[in-house]
């Protein structure tokens, strides 16, 4: 009877020790894996800085306004002293339109952008970074 309970107790401490490791190993794919996102990431910021400086002035501001300092349609037309809120919206997008078509120009899709997202999403995903 007592060669049983050791033989239990040591049986629960390797399966422990075997749901430990397998923490531990999921936690290091996890650390590797936000690695990779990150750097990821910061290559999509880049790649967004050097497109961006290539657009002109309003589209730089009417862009940062609304991505990076979450301005609205209104404060942004107010800002940059336009008509309304509709100019603004009409200028982000003719602004993303431009991003967009330099975006084609000089890097492959999958250099980009994620399956099935607008450089719109990239954008905002990029700029909640606040790079």
């Amino acid at each position: 009877m007592g060669e049983i309970k050791i033989v239990n107790i040591i049986q629960k401490k390797i399966t422990h020790q075997n749901k430990t490791n397998e923490i531990i190993i999921q936690e290091e794919g996890r650390a590797i894996a936000n690695s990779e996102a990150e750097q990821r990431k910061n290559e999509q910021a880049e790649i967004i800085k050097a497109l961006m400086s290539q657009l002109c002035k309003d589209c730089r501001q009417v862009l940062t306004l609304f991505y990076f300092h979450e301005n609205s349609m209104k404060e942004i037309a107010e800002k940059l002293k336009y008509k309304n809120a509709n100019v603004s919206k009409t200028k982000k997008r003719e602004c993303l339109k431009q991003l967009m078509t330099l975006a084609k120009e000089k890097y492959q899709k999958a250099d980009f952008f994620r399956k099935n997202k607008s450089i719109e999403m990239e954008l905002s995903s990029v700029a909640l970074g606040k790079f």
